[in-house]
């Protein structure tokens, strides 16, 4: 395992799985098929590289945005990253427990 200053390359956080239909025609320019975040699951069909790349962009800024939360490092990898997301979501849930018992009393 990498040191935590210097992350795996390729991280399981950034892969993704692309079926593409039997028609498709790469040389041609002519994409379709599904492609799957392999650690959130999310998924999409697509019909060109232009949708295909921007599922994949929208799904990369929202990988970033949650490893760079407070205290957590954004370019690791990996198990810390994953506990960092669920760190984040704790103290959110903290913060709102805490934040309704607030207004009631």
């Amino acid at each position: 395992m990498p040191p935590a200053h210097h992350p795996a390359p390729l991280s399981v956080h950034w892969a993704f799985v692309v079926q593409f239909q039997s028609d498709t025609v790469v040389e041609w320019g002519h994409l379709a098929g599904r492609v799957e975040h392999v650690v959130s699951g999310q998924a999409a069909d697509f019909q060109s590289l232009e949708t295909l790349l921007a599922f994949m962009a929208r799904v990369l800024r929202t990988e970033r945005e949650r490893a760079a939360a407070p205290g957590c490092d954004p370019a690791s990898a990996g198990a810390m990253t994953l506990l960092c997301q669920v760190a984040r979501r704790y103290a959110g849930s903290r913060e709102v427990r805490n934040g309704s018992n607030a207004s009631v009393s």
